[in-house]
């Protein structure tokens, strides 16, 4: 009598089971929309600001000047119309060297970007505190190039 008791549990367990896959249906992958407004910090800053103890008016200055750089950066596209076309068009052929090409500009663009941004934060830092922002900042160039 146990034994089929507990045959009974089994079927009606995966019967519901069953029952539940099919009333979800065939599983697709849906991106989040992303929020248009949203303001992402650079992701060295932080680390660039490692071991700097900021007063509140460079704290206040300091975010001042991220939501500037983050409209500017909004507004100024790392590739133009063309260039962006002629990535999505090499990407379609599997022209791996113009993809190549394409992301090399895009990426030393973005790194001329940032150099001009961690500049103008440089200027917020005090005397004593540069000493070690330059330090953090070279740390990041050498992470980048390995």
């Amino acid at each position: 009598m146990r034994g089929f008791r507990m045959a009974a549990v089994a079927a009606l367990t995966l019967l519901a089971a069953g029952t539940a896959v099919a009333q979800v249906g065939p599983q697709t992958h849906i991106r989040k929309a992303r929020k248009p407004n949203v303001l992402v910090e650079p992701a060295p800053l932080p680390f660039l600001l490692r071991g700097i103890t900021l007063t509140d008016a460079q704290k206040s200055e300091l975010k001042t000047l991220q939501l500037s750089q983050a409209t500017a950066r909004r507004h100024t596209p790392l590739l133009t119309i063309d260039e962006r076309m002629l990535l999505r068009t090499a990407r379609a052929k599997g022209d791996t060297v113009a993809v190549g090409r394409l992301q090399r500009k895009r990426f030393d663009r973005l790194a001329i970007n940032d150099l001009r941004d961690f500049a103008v934060v440089r200027t917020l830092m005090k005397p004593e505190q540069r000493g070690q922002f330059d330090r953090n900042l070279a740390a990041i160039n050498a992470a980048r190039h390995r």
